[in-house]
């Protein structure tokens, strides 16, 4: 009796997976053209006929995601694979299943792309990832799209790439959102630093380019005096804090773009004694932010909902995957939240409704 072939068949002999080929025979989703001719045409060669139905369970079983994730600090990106984590488990019954690879700072680009690089390799079927170094990535994600693998990020862009979408806070927005609050507690004046974590996560340039444009049009009289990277080291954004309130004594406040470095940042305040002088505004919360925030160190943070991120992240690529369906927006953004010393507790919240 003749083999039957099947879509693995076809997926084995173009080394590709079962994902893409399902796209390129359904016309379904994004795919490149020289992949989808190959594909119809080495179906074509086998004399390949749909079975329906096992077209059907196949699509239903083993779709497999690759989620490339930091893990520093853990409060904040645990949370974020905490939500790709219930969103799996509510995909168990349709094939899904995430693999689940970690770098360690969020900065950490050179080790990402070698993960990237390695899950390619393996035929996955989608990848989730928070971008380290966008402008490095870029070419990685492009190649990945061009096999068929879509590839979807999430808490920071890579802009100008090939990728599904991307799932996040509105960067310039809440940079924005800290600059009028910032002003608000400054009552219109005073001296300001930017604390930055990294200059090539495009997320953070937005928060501070939205920071400093709120400022210069609604709060001219608050004086910036610099924007300062302390590179995701805490120690360095402890160090910066120091010497800032050392050579700028009238110092009134500080932004910090990431939630690395907000606990040290506010523990050189206490350690200068300038809490309740020094007002700090940064993102995201755990016992510590939340203990500075009742010494009158931190009056503010941003939070983006890192467990709404991963939950609608994984849910929004294995629906493309399974059945083609492209996301509503370029650009899915989670809502933000403002914390502050009455209530600054986020749990159980979810900010975006999917």
């Amino acid at each position: 009796m003749k083999k039957r072939h099947t879509s693995q068949d076809i997926a084995d002999l173009l080394g590709i997976s079962r994902g893409t080929v399902y796209r390129a025979l359904n016309n379904k989703g994004r795919i490149n053209e020289e992949t989808k001719k190959k594909v119809l045409s080495t179906a074509e060669e086998l004399g390949y006929r749909p079975n329906r139905l096992a077209r059907t369970l196949v699509m239903q079983k083993d779709i497999r995601i690759a989620a490339i994730l930091p893990t520093i600090p853990e409060y904040f990106f645990g949370k974020i694979e905490d939500g790709v984590k219930e969103a799996e488990k509510g995909l168990k019954d349709y094939g899904v299943s995430v693999a689940y690879y970690h770098t360690g700072a969020v900065n950490d680009a050179l080790v990402q792309i070698e993960i990237f690089e390695k899950v390619k390799k393996e035929k996955c079927d989608g990848i989730l990832i928070v971008p380290a170094n966008p402008a490095l990535l870029k070419p990685h994600v492009d190649a990945a799209v061009a096999m068929g693998i879509p590839v979807l990020a999430l808490n920071n862009d890579v802009p100008g790439s090939k990728r599904l979408c991307f799932v996040g806070e509105n960067s310039t927005q809440s940079g924005r959102v800290a600059a009028e609050l910032m002003g608000k507690f400054l009552e219109k004046q005073g001296k300001v630093a930017i604390l930055s974590g990294f200059s090539q996560a495009s997320g953070l340039r937005d928060r501070a380019d939205g920071f400093m444009d709120v400022m210069k049009q609604d709060y001219p009289q608050i004086d910036l005096i610099g924007t300062y990277e302390y590179s995701e080291d805490t120690q360095e954004a402890y160090q910066i804090t120091k010497r800032l309130i050392k050579d700028y004594p009238d110092l009134t406040g500080i932004f910090l773009t990431t939630t690395t470095g907000l606990e040290s940042s506010g523990k050189a305040i206490l350690d200068s004694g300038k809490q309740g002088i020094v007002k700090v505004i940064g993102f995201d919360i755990n016992d510590k932010i939340e203990e500075l925030m009742q010494q009158d160190v931190i009056y503010a943070t941003i939070y983006q909902d890192p467990r709404a991120q991963g939950l609608y992240s994984l849910r929004i690529l294995s629906r493309y995957i399974s059945d083609g369906k492209n996301p509503a927006e370029e650009h899915m953004y989670t809502r933000l939240g403002v914390l502050l010393k009455e209530k600054p507790d986020m749990d159980g919240y979810l900010l975006y409704k999917y």
